[in-house]
């Protein structure tokens, strides 16, 4: 293996001089070409791209920072976690992952999760990551990589909340086609939707019935109106 690797440099060792013989003078042209034209060239090939590919990830994240930067900010959180007991950032993380405004999370939405003893803790935990140029708030408040169809889900959802600490609600469907979209007071009652089967069973019920009575006039009519049997022989003999 050692005497490869020093082939590889191009110290062949015991050949002595190789231009001598013409089958050493192919063998060690040939061997170059292989090693230095074709496979150092496909092993820093494959180098270059891997390491370009890392370069492209790190420019894309937005919350890498510099060796140095990042090792002291990891042991100061770690700190700050133990004097104002912040909980897990596994927890946290999973927490905020899972909830439709992660990518503008305010100050109640940490404490609202219930993980922080105080106030003045969870306030701490707001205050330290703040100060970060990649978790600044969007002026929007949107993502532009989030689908159009969480936006609308977040919209509604939004639009949920604002009316419920009005006193209001959304809307229904049945509403929406009176009333619009606007919200309307929680004291209105919610329009009670039946099925389309039993609304047609109920109308063909009424017409039924309505129809019943003038079907059993006719029948009793019908009745009327018929001869017996025998009753035109016994009207001939009474004759």
């Amino acid at each position: 293996m050692q005497t490869q690797f020093f082939m590889m440099l191009g110290d062949f060792g015991g050949l002595g001089d190789w231009t001598v013989r013409q089958d050493l003078q192919a063998f060690v042209v040939l061997y170059l070409i292989v090693m230095f034209l074709l496979i150092l060239n496909f092993l820093l090939a494959i180098i270059v791209e891997a390491y370009m590919g890392v370069r492209e990830v790190n420019e894309e994240n937005e919350v890498e920072m510099e060796f140095i930067t990042d090792m002291i900010s990891t042991l100061w959180s770690h700190g700050l976690k133990y004097r104002h007991r912040w909980p897990s950032f596994r927890f946290l993380s999973m927490l905020f992952e899972q909830s439709p405004f992660k990518h503008n999370i305010r100050f109640m939405d940490v404490w609202r999760t219930g993980m922080f003893p105080t106030q003045k803790s969870a306030q701490a935990f707001f205050n330290y990551y703040q100060q970060f140029d990649f978790l600044e708030e969007s002026q929007d408040g949107s993502d532009p990589e989030l689908p159009k169809e969480d936006v609308i889900q977040v919209a509604c959802e939004v639009e949920r909340r604002v009316a419920s600490l009005m006193g209001l609600r959304m809307p229904t469907i049945e509403e929406q086609a009176v009333h619009g979209l606007r919200p309307i007071p929680m004291s209105t009652p919610k329009p009670i939707s039946s099925p389309r089967g039993s609304m047609k069973r109920s109308a063909s019920k009424r017409a039924n019935s309505s129809s019943s009575p003038a079907s059993g006039q006719n029948s009793s009519n019908g009745r009327g109106s018929n001869p017996q049997p025998g009753g035109g022989s016994a009207n001939g003999a009474n004759g």
